[in-house]
């Protein structure tokens, strides 16, 4: 019975050594990463905002509220990317509807890069996507990125900008500048404008933007998130007339809270599939090779009896 046991230990140990690798290469750059059927709700909001009110076409001044759902497009996916569709709107605290964007984009399900596919859009018109959308990449490097702005419908440089922490967690800090940037243009009453007359004016809609994020950098989870928007309507002589929307907006403290609980969620899977697992497999398995190979060397050449030792002379 002992001539089977070295066999079997040798080929635990290289199952076990195999599956380690497995585990890490294979399993573990397949199971972490953008979820192709995700779903997920992000709120934040906007004190002492400026903003055009439709309903009473007037502008005013108040608590914004904004909601962004994103869900996953299973079906237009692929083996490494992933399609979303994002849906935000912003409202008055009493509920009344400022804006609504909508933007569907594909991307690498580990980098967060745009991949040209999949009917993307912004603002409800098709656009090529570039640079980091919708999330941040596993393994978030400390250097400068490109991210998506999906009001210009362009991407800009987020330039890192150091750690810190939020919530206790260790953070990487980008800060991204959306340089002043003409939208679209359309026709406007004059009187909303400040101006005499009754034939709508051309006026251009122009919009800038600094956005602050604290990403969590081994899962690429922004903890924390700061947007001060300026959008304004300008006549063709550059004058700004009509303010749409002068905020800043931040993740709710509900918001941090639980990105921040998914993030260290996400670090514990990551670790035990990169190292845990992968780690306790290639010492178990190079144990039992070990162990296997001397067991069939013993068994091979099984040291001499007390009576079969050749006696001395």
């Amino acid at each position: 019975m002992r001539r089977g046991v070295g066999p079997v230990l040798i080929l635990l140990g290289a199952f076990l050594l195999s599956g380690a690798a497995l585990v890490r290469f294979y399993v573990a750059e397949r199971v972490l990463g953008a979820r192709p059927d995700a779903y997920q709700v992000v709120e934040t909001e906007a004190r002492d905002a400026t903003y055009f009110d439709p309903g009473s076409a007037s502008v005013r001044t108040g608590l914004l509220r904004g909601t962004t759902t994103v869900r996953g497009d299973v079906g237009a996916g692929g083996p490494t990317w992933v399609v979303w569709d994002a849906f935000t709107e912003l409202a008055a605290e009493d509920g009344t509807p400022v804006s609504y964007t909508q933007e569907r984009a594909a991307f690498d399900r580990r980098t967060g890069t745009a991949v040209a596919c999949c009917g993307e859009s912004a603002a409800g018109r098709p656009a090529p996507h570039s640079g980091l959308v919708f999330r941040w990449p596993y393994g978030t490097p400390p250097r400068d990125q490109s991210l998506w702005d999906v009001t210009t419908r362009r991407s800009y440089p987020a330039r890192f900008a150091g750690t810190d922490t939020v919530s206790g967690t260790a953070v990487y800090r980008f800060v991204a500048d959306t340089p002043p940037t003409a939208v679209a243009t359309r026709g406007l009453p004059p009187r909303l404008l400040g101006l005499p007359g009754t034939r709508d004016v051309p006026v251009t809609l122009w919009a800038q933007a600094t956005r602050t994020y604290w990403i969590e950098p081994i899962t690429g989870t922004p903890l924390r998130t700061e947007e001060r928007i300026h959008q304004a309507y300008r006549t063709p002589d550059g004058r700004e007339r009509l303010i749409v929307l002068n905020a800043t907006l931040n993740y709710t403290p509900t918001q941090t809270a639980k990105n921040t609980a998914t993030a260290r969620t996400e670090i514990t899977r990551i670790h035990t599939l990169t190292t845990t697992i992968p780690l306790i497999a290639l010492t178990t398995g190079t144990l039992a090779l070990l162990a296997g190979a001397l067991t069939a060397l013993l068994t091979r050449h099984p040291p001499p009896r007390a009576h079969e030792r050749p006696t001395p002379n």
